[in-house]
């Protein structure tokens, strides 16, 4: 007989909460399990990759971190404008177009970006080209194959795979500069040389793997790919510059050593980061499929979350910074202020990738691209006629760019009828408060 009641009512309510860890029949020890092991594999990568970084700040020079920071920066702008938009096409053709195959459409994209960065790299070694171009060239391999691979395990929903790749530049570019250290030679230099040595090992996996995921119609379906593509291009290249921030920007405005100080506020915020890769991760297929309502709810909730992260931050940075940063204690004066803002930057960047979901999804992208190709350029323009003396100021200057986009985004969407009130919401409440903490200082 099929039970009624509360008790049956709360038993629903758990197994629509955690669908496959609970069931009729009570929890399923088997997939609790696999859950388990997939937050060890992906929390520990993320750490790796997150306080890496930050070990990075402590012990390398300033200008090795500042030039870190600076290849990745540009390499993940380079991949998201070089790929055609072939991420965000592979994504709707398998998930709201039921494609069966992506994989050869990705490898294919990355590898025409990878193979001339690589070799250029190679040729600047050889050449003589100063240091921080070649290990720039020598990113964009990773940051392709990153790019690629990180796409294909969000689509198949192979969870521990995306674990790995989805930081997988970041941790490459430690595991070099941790070899380097040890063997007391980390310089630009030699990190340039050991990066473009890894650009030609990832250039020929992805040949590989291309070759061994290529269907017999490849020539007729990759420009079929690239008709559902390149309208969410201009998106992406709007993505890119949501996604590095200023870095590019500074890194040819101040030396590397001031953009160290920036980048060193940037990786503070690493635990807002891994809230939105977390739930990134774990939950990407279900968020792109999400009613309008949960959507919003999980937005605002990440917000919230990012908020409280920066503010608990802010208010012990100096003695984080005297016990773990002894190198940064001389800018104390200008984390300060400048911290806050960044968390901004980085919270704000965070709904600005979720809502990249929903408007590709409603088929609103190349209406955001415009806006958001609108906003920055203004922002640049102001940029380059010299607004901007100070990093705070610049940074200021980006977060309000940033929230003007987020902000337009969800009005764009408000006119298919898609209302997200309590996203734009939380967008305000933390402006301000971040705005408050940074004048504050």
């Amino acid at each position: 007989m099929k039970r009624t009641g509360p008790r049956a009512t709360a038993t629903r309510r758990l197994i629509e909460l955690f669908p496959g860890l609970i069931d009729a029949k009570g929890f399923n020890h088997g997939a609790i399990l696999n859950r388990l092991a997939f937050l060890v594999v992906f929390i520990g990568a993320k750490v790796v990759a997150l306080v890496g970084m930050l070990l990075l700040a402590r012990l390398a020079a300033p200008d090795v971190f500042g030039g870190v920071e600076l290849a990745l920066s540009v390499a993940l702008i380079v991949a998201g404008v070089g790929l055609l938009g072939v991420p965000g096409g592979a994504t709707r053709l398998a998930l709201a177009l039921d494609e069966p195959r992506v994989a050869d459409i990705l490898a294919f994209a990355a590898i025409c970006i990878a193979a001339p960065a690589t070799a250029a790299a190679v040729v600047g070694l050889i050449l003589g080209w100063p240091s921080i171009w070649v290990l720039v060239l020598a990113s964009c391999a990773a940051a392709c194959f990153q790019v690629a691979t990180t796409t294909y395990a969000r689509i198949r929903a192979l969870r521990f795979v995306n674990s790995l790749s989805d930081p997988f530049a970041v941790l490459a570019m430690l595991a070099l500069a941790a070899v380097l250290w040890l063997a007391g030679v980390l310089t630009l230099a030699n990190l340039a040389l050991a990066a473009t040595g890894l650009a030609c090992l990832l250039c020929l996996v992805l040949v590989a793997g291309f070759l061994r995921a290529r269907r017999p119609g490849f020539l007729v379906a990759y420009p079929r790919a690239l008709a559902v593509s390149l309208p969410i291009l201009a998106l992406s290249g709007v993505s890119m510059i949501v996604g590095v921030g200023l870095r590019p920007l500074l890194g040819t405005t101040f030396p590397l050593e001031q953009l160290a100080v920036y980048s060193l506020c940037f990786r503070l915020c690493a635990p807002c980061m891994l809230i939105h890769q977390l739930v990134g991760t774990a939950f990407f297929a279900r968020l792109y499929r999400a009613s309008d309502r949960n959507f919003d709810r999980v937005t605002a909730a990440m917000v919230a979350g990012c908020t409280v992260c920066v503010i608990g931050l802010w208010l012990v940075l100096q003695p984080l910074i005297e016990l773990a940063f002894p190198t940064y204690v001389t800018q104390i004066g200008i984390l300060a202020p400048l911290f806050p803002l960044v968390g901004l930057q980085v919270t704000i960047w965070i709904v600005n990738a979720l809502l990249e979901m929903k408007v590709g999804r409603h088929d609103v992208a190349h209406q955001a691209a415009f806006l958001g190709y609108g906003v920055f350029g203004v922002f640049f323009a102001i940029f380059v006629l010299g607004a901007a003396r100070t990093m705070s100021q610049a940074t200021l200057m980006f977060d309000a760019a940033l929230i003007v986009f987020a902000l337009g985004q969800i009005a764009l969407l408000l006119r298919r009828q898609i209302r997200l009130p309590l996203s734009a919401g939380a967008i305000v409440l933390t402006a301000a408060a971040c705005v408050f903490m940074s004048l504050g200082s």
